[in-house]
């Protein structure tokens, strides 16, 4: 797992470092593939301050009201995969 900082200041600007891809952005949920997993912005009134992919660093402005990684699903596996395995 590769190095991910998140750095909060009042609630109304957010610091992400580790950022490999921005997979989505609207004003009230941002959605970014980090070294360490996928990263959920949820809060209102966003907007990118400042975005440098060589880098890998985000800032937001917006009040953020939450966030979460993603945490992978474990794959299904069929009946029949697992008898002939």
């Amino acid at each position: 797992m590769g190095t991910n900082n998140i750095i909060i200041e009042n609630r109304i600007k957010t610091s992400v470092s580790g950022v490999t891809d921005v997979v989505s952005f609207s004003e009230s949920e941002i959605i970014l593939d980090t070294e360490a997993g996928g990263l959920v912005l949820r809060g209102e009134d966003f907007r990118i301050n400042k975005l440098s992919v060589e880098v890998g660093e985000i800032i937001i402005e917006g009040k953020l009201n939450n966030f979460s990684y993603e945490v992978a699903k474990p794959e299904k596996v069929g009946m029949m995969t697992r008898i002939f395995k």
